[in-house]
């Protein structure tokens, strides 16, 4: 599970943040607005599943060359248009991490949710979301 293998987050321009309190960010390139001059929402959605599984990558070191997160469900609440920069950031409670480190120690698979928001350059939630993953431990 790598996300710098995953080109289509590079052709939309997809990159790290260059702000430390968040995790990634999109540019906001004029090719990929909407008839409204907003970013198109895709840009937006595929910004929010990049960092998913960067903040899976991050937390969970230990499996990333293992593991194989499927995207089961996706809730989004759109706040405002942006049509600059967009930043993410992630996460998931104790609890829920737990969970899943006893799930795959145990059994090899589970599901976690992943909670990502986006903000514009002034620091604004634009985009909240919660990603539903089915997380399967490769070579268990």
């Amino acid at each position: 599970m790598q996300n710098s293998k995953i080109y289509f987050y590079e052709f939309i321009g997809i990159i790290p943040s260059d702000k430390p309190e968040y995790m990634l960010k999109n540019n906001g390139n004029p090719e990929f607005q909407d008839q409204n001059n907003s970013i198109h929402p895709g840009v937006l959605v595929t910004l929010t599943e990049a960092t998913a599984r960067e903040y899976l990558q991050i937390t969970f070191p230990e499996y990333t060359n293992n593991l194989n997160p499927i995207l089961q469900k996706l809730t989004v609440q759109f706040k405002r248009a942006v049509k600059s920069t967009i930043y993410s950031k992630a996460d998931v409670s104790k609890e829920k991490k737990e969970k899943l480190l006893f799930e795959l120690d145990e059994k090899g698979r589970s599901t976690i949710e992943v909670n990502v928001e986006l903000f514009d350059a002034e620091h604004f939630r634009i985009m909240s979301a919660v990603l539903e993953w089915y997380i399967i431990l490769e070579n268990k």
